[in-house]
């Protein structure tokens, strides 16, 4: 038979809500995420967002560089405004589709476009970074119009 210590209560109390919080954390995100119900586990999905991770962390280096590229000497198209812009549009649209369409999914701009952006628009027809942007803007709108 145990002893009924005050300290003993303390340390077993402290012990037992230690383990019992990762759990119940981990069952909230599961049901929250609805991850088992959708055949997966918190553990592939964890590697799978660090493997997301990686290439968006890839993409938020070099999709600048991409993007300089579009600068004239006249004209300059600032980097640290070009990696302020990708991480921040990064960060709302993955949050904003996490949340609305309840998935795990991590959203960065294409890579492919913003070699078009660079050499396409920019290098190949002559026109300004500004005016490539513009027609960018123009082109997203009337696609969220339709």
């Amino acid at each position: 038979m145990r002893k009924d210590h005050s300290k003993d209560n303390v340390i077993d109390g402290a012990y037992s809500r230690m383990n019992s919080r990762p759990a119940d954390v981990m069952g909230r995100i599961d049901e929250f995420f609805e991850i088992s119900a959708r055949g997966s586990t918190i553990t592939a999905e964890i590697r799978g967002g660090v493997v997301c991770w990686m290439t968006m962390i890839y993409i938020l280096l070099v999709n600048p560089i991409i993007l300089h590229k579009a600068s004239t000497p006249s004209d300059s198209f600032d980097i640290d405004s070009i990696i302020s812009a990708t991480a921040f549009t990064a960060a709302i649209s993955s949050v904003f589709v996490g949340f609305a369409a309840n998935m795990p999914f991590g959203i960065m701009p294409g890579m492919g476009l913003n070699a078009y952006f660079t050499f396409g628009m920019c290098q190949a027809l002559g026109l300004s970074w500004r005016k490539a942007l513009s027609c960018c803007a123009v082109s997203g709108l009337t696609l969220a119009a339709l």
